[in-house]
């Protein structure tokens, strides 16, 4: 990964974290359509992560954790290559995204879908 988009995700990340500190609720699509989006309660998820109540953050969102692994399994791995100055993780990556793809997007799409549902009938989230 490039060093501008590390600053990007770095400070998408610290936007996030700041509107977590100040337990802003922003969700336009529960704004407009009155039903929770598939990320909502996402924030507060992390929120429990970060204080270490991982089985609380399951009750918010079932996909903060899996995501939370991802996201700093990511940091991590770009940060390794930044450091080293080399793009073989980053082009093996790739490679198996490019392989399994419609595989991944599928997935992807039925593992939202189903946290959707849930999170129709989740009272914790508004």
């Amino acid at each position: 990964m490039k060093k501008e988009n590390f600053k990007i995700f770095v400070f998408v990340l610290l936007v996030i974290l700041i509107i977590n500190f100040l337990n802003i609720r922003v969700c336009i699509f529960y704004n407009i359509f009155g039903i929770p989006c598939p990320a909502c309660g996402m924030t507060r998820a992390f929120n429990r992560i970060f204080m270490l109540k991982v089985k609380e953050s399951f009750d918010y969102n079932l996909l903060g954790v899996p995501l939370f692994i991802i996201i700093n399994s990511y940091l991590i791995i770009n940060f390794y290559s930044i450091i080293k100055n080399t793009d073989q993780i980053n082009i093996y990556f790739e490679d198996f995204f490019q392989k399994y793809r419609t595989a991944l997007i599928i997935v992807s799409a039925v593992i939202v879908m189903l946290n959707w549902i849930r999170n129709l009938y989740n009272p914790l989230l508004y």
